[in-house]
């Protein structure tokens, strides 16, 4: 499962198209209601919508494009490629990308930076000193 981006071109066959469009094409019963897991303020429910593209060889898997969608904010949409045994269930990408999630949130916690710093002056000859 990767993430990607709005504009990502998807393989349908003969023909290609936006992963954003695809999103916007998906029926209303197409999503579903599911936690990405458990974080912080409890679970994070998103609405999911899954759809198989065409397999690209004869090695037993599948291919997906799974999309998430806020349920506060329905505009506010996230999009993945998944790869997997054929018959992969939508919960089962639904659980993988919620632990993505929270290991690329982890990963990118800001720093922690002092709330001050202090700079010391070196005495110099003339013509010695560095500027900055």
């Amino acid at each position: 499962m990767v993430a990607v981006p709005r504009n990502q071109q998807v393989g349908l066959g003969v023909a290609t198209a936006r992963i954003d469009t695809l999103a916007g094409q998906a029926p209303d019963e197409t999503w579903k209601r599911l936690s990405a897991g458990s974080g912080s303020k409890g679970s994070r429910l998103y609405g999911w919508a899954m759809a198989g593209l065409p397999d690209v060889d004869d090695t037993g898997r599948s291919r997906w494009v799974l999309i998430r969608r806020s349920i506060t904010d329905p505009g506010e949409l996230a999009f993945y490629l998944c790869a997997g045994p054929a018959g992969t269930t939508n919960t089962a990408l639904v659980r993988v990308a919620g632990a993505a999630g929270r290991s690329r949130n982890a990963s990118s916690r800001p720093e922690l930076k002092p709330a001050s710093t202090t700079t010391r002056s070196a005495v110099t000859r003339p013509g010695t000193a560095t500027s900055p």
